[in-house]
C-alpha cells in the first residue's frame, strides 16, 4: 500500500503505510528505501537519512561506503 501511495504522490499516506509495514517486518529492505524517499518528500530529511542508511546496511553495503554516503548527505 505504501508503494501505491507513493506512486500516487500521496506521500504522507505512503509514510503511514510504510511505517506500519515496518512495524510488522523491520527487515523489509525495500520499505526502508521507499520510506526514505517518502520522508524526503514530506520534509523529514533526518528520518530519510536514517532509513536510507538502514536500507544500505540491509542490502549489505559496507560500513565504509555507508560512511561515505553519510559524509555526502551532511
Amino acid at each position: 500500500a505504501g508503494h501505491f501511495q507513493y506512486l500516487a504522490r500521496n506521500f504522507h499516506e505512503s509514510v503511514r503505510e510504510l511505517e506500519l509495514a515496518l512495524t510488522m517486518d523491520p527487515q523489509l529492505a525495500p520499505a526502508h528505501r521507499l520510506l526514505s524517499d517518502s520522508y524526503l518528500r514530506v520534509g523529514r530529511s533526518e528520518d530519510a537519512r536514517i532509513q536510507f542508511e538502514t536500507w544500505l546496511a540491509q542490502v549489505r553495503v559496507g560500513k565504509e561506503e555507508i560512511a561515505r554516503v553519510r559524509e555526502i548527505i551532511h
